[in-house]
């Protein structure tokens, strides 16, 4: 049996098998050739941002940027998803925008939590149950799985992140990456049972230092379909022995 694979352009993938039997007898029949061409989209998209005005005299002068987007491809794109991804990412403008009406200051709603805001509970959390600087960097279970509950409810707080302006609105977004990022952080130190110091962190029900079940990377993996967490072991490999 012999196969050759060509690609004959861009957008397009050639792909030849032929078999053959050796042992039959009738040599004129002992052999066949399948040929298959996949042409595959070809992709070209193109980001344009201008700005306008191009400068500004003083600190603080508006400016208006636009992005544009064009498809020269062959691939189709929809519009409604491109809708829908910007409603997602403006969405804290939108939400201070309808929540500061409840109030009469704008930090204090239970219609919208401020970035600032939503950091401070975040760093509390993190400080306090994942081996923080206030609890000399020492967790454990019972407090791991305490923070991951608090975070549960900081998670379900963040669909009322407000911005008031485009920079709030950066906070807001790093915030929802801190807070994906806190948990990983939590569910690793909870997988890896054992104490990793000096520089790292003490578990408090784990004292010592296993080198011999955890000298090995943390590999963790969140399916967004049942959301569930997978964690596993990497081993580590040593190309220098110090």
């Amino acid at each position: 049996m012999s196969g050759r694979r060509t690609s004959t352009s861009a957008s397009a993938v050639s792909a030849s098998k032929t078999t053959t039997a050796s042992t039959h007898p009738n040599a004129a029949n002992n052999s066949a050739t399948f040929n298959l061409t996949v042409n595959a989209p070809l992709a070209d998209i193109s980001i344009t941002k201008t700005a306008s005005p191009t400068s500004v005299p003083e600190i603080g002068g508006n400016v208006t940027f636009t992005f544009l987007v064009e498809n020269p491809g062959d691939v189709t794109l929809d519009a409604s998803k491109f809708e829908a991804i910007k409603a997602e990412i403006i969405k804290p403008l939108v939400t201070f925008e309808e929540g500061k009406k409840y109030t009469v200051t704008k930090d204090i709603t239970p219609k919208y939590i401020r970035p600032k805001m939503f950091l401070f509970r975040l760093n509390k959390i993190m400080d306090e149950y994942a081996g923080g600087t206030s609890m000399w960097y020492s967790t454990n279970k019972p407090s791991l799985e305490k923070g991951l509950e608090l975070l549960g409810y900081l998670k379900e707080d963040s669909a009322l992140l407000g911005a008031e302006t485009l920079h709030e609105l950066m906070r807001a977004w790093e915030n929802y990456h801190r807070l994906w990022t806190s948990e990983v952080h939590m569910r690793h130190l909870m997988f890896r049972e054992e104490t990793r110091y000096p520089g790292y962190y003490y578990r408090a029900d784990f004292p010592k230092l296993d080198e011999a079940n955890w000298k090995v990377f943390t590999i963790s993996k969140f399916d967004p379909a049942t959301g569930q967490w997978s964690i596993r072991k990497l081993p580590v490999k040593s190309w220098i022995n110090v």
